[in-house]
């Protein structure tokens, strides 16, 4: 149904038209079944507004849906056989390279995920030639399901990350179309292919040098002109992780009244919450990554105080002089005026005042402003 008015009618039919003929008008069976049909009309309108909440949910994170069952519907899911899947975990555990085709990481990394006495049992039965017994035919198998698990995962993160390469920034002085923060892509041959790195600006003492900075580890790499190619990154997997993270809000908030099939009984959210399901069960080391890339920049985006001799050339920073914060690259400015002037990473709009032992906004508290102006507080977001 598109909504949930006839149900509301169908219940009000109910118990106008028929609730007296089956009860033969006796009081002790009426009125009964009158509170079961008032409890299930509560039921319905609590529904329905809980219904209206998940629509905007889902139009909140509707672009990650889209991305998601893109990639389910792109993605080979298709593995070689059992045979050639335990040959090639028998290869590796008789430190083999023979892998029929399958990456030796793969296949190490599905080792991996049994338990430590499964697979030093497995190991041992291996190199002292029990690999047809009982015990090693039951673990092989094991890790030959695994290995199918980490096969369809690989598979899935490389759909990801061909949507997640954009455009390769090329052109007379390619490196002036780089914006400071935003993530790119540095595919230069080496083992640093296909990861996400962050613009951190030019290199001071190195002439048409640029400093990148990765999101994940935060190691600095420093590329010159046409040393590298660059792609701009999108945020393919960033939005997918945004849109799992809405189904278990829907589990953790609206499953509390109502099963998740409830909602899917009105039109208007069937479509994007079957989509929901599959993409809830995605999984992938690119989504792992994802995850990690959000908090890191959570970590960033916190505010914090900062000391003149760590600040790093082409990173704009804010500095208070009393009133307001001012955004400045250090380049720009004097190093021994700005070692006596308080700069933050993020300019806040609240402050923990130590002289007042109150919260409150910063820059309407004059108390506040004249603690700021002796560093004596502390800021958050």
């Amino acid at each position: 149904m598109s909504d949930l008015k006839p149900l509301i009618d169908l219940i009000e039919e109910f118990r106008s038209d028929i609730v007296q003929n089956i009860c033969g008008g006796i009081p002790s069976r009426a009125e009964p079944l009158l509170d079961w049909l008032d409890a299930i009309t509560g039921a319905v309108l609590a529904l329905k507004e809980e219904a209206s909440e998940l629509v905007g949910l889902l139009l909140s994170v509707d672009l990650g849906i889209n991305l998601g069952y893109q990639v389910v519907g792109k993605t080979s899911w298709d593995v070689p056989s059992d045979a050639v899947l335990a040959k090639a975990i028998l290869a590796i555990l008789k430190h083999d390279m023979a892998t029929d085709g399958i990456a030796p990481t793969t296949v190490k990394r599905a080792l991996n995920t049994l338990t430590p006495k499964d697979k030093r049992t497995l190991a041992s039965l291996v190199e002292e030639g029990y690999g047809k017994s009982k015990p090693a035919t039951l673990l092989l198998s094991r890790a030959v399901t695994l290995l199918q698990r980490e096969l369809r995962r690989d598979a899935v993160a490389h759909e990801i990350r061909e949507l997640s390469r954009g455009n390769i920034i090329e052109g007379e002085q390619e490196m002036k179309k780089l914006k400071m923060g935003w993530l790119y892509i540095i595919d230069n041959g080496d083992d640093n292919l296909g990861r996400v790195y962050k613009y951190a600006g030019r290199v001071k003492a190195r002439m048409k040098s640029h400093l990148f900075i990765d999101q994940l580890s935060g190691n600095e790499r420093v590329f010159g002109e046409g040393q590298a190619i660059l792609r701009r990154y999108i945020p393919v997997a960033e939005s997918i992780t945004r849109a799992q993270k809405a189904f278990m809000q829907i589990e953790l908030k609206h499953g509390k009244k109502f099963s998740y099939n409830a909602f899917m009984e009105i039109s208007e959210l069937r479509l994007g919450l079957r989509k929901l399901l599959v993409i809830a069960q995605l999984q992938c080391q690119e989504l792992d990554d994802a995850r990690l890339n959000t908090l890191k920049t959570i970590q960033e985006g916190t505010l914090t105080q900062i000391s003149a001799k760590d600040l790093k050339d082409g990173t704009q920073y804010f500095k208070f002089d009393g009133v307001t914060y001012t955004p400045f690259f250090p380049e720009d400015e004097d190093m021994e005026s700005l070692a006596r002037t308080l700069i933050v990473k993020n300019p806040s709009s609240k402050c923990y005042c130590y002289r007042r032992r109150s919260n409150g906004p910063h820059n309407d508290d004059p108390q506040c402003r004249n603690c700021a102006r002796h560093w004596r507080y502390r800021h958050f977001e």
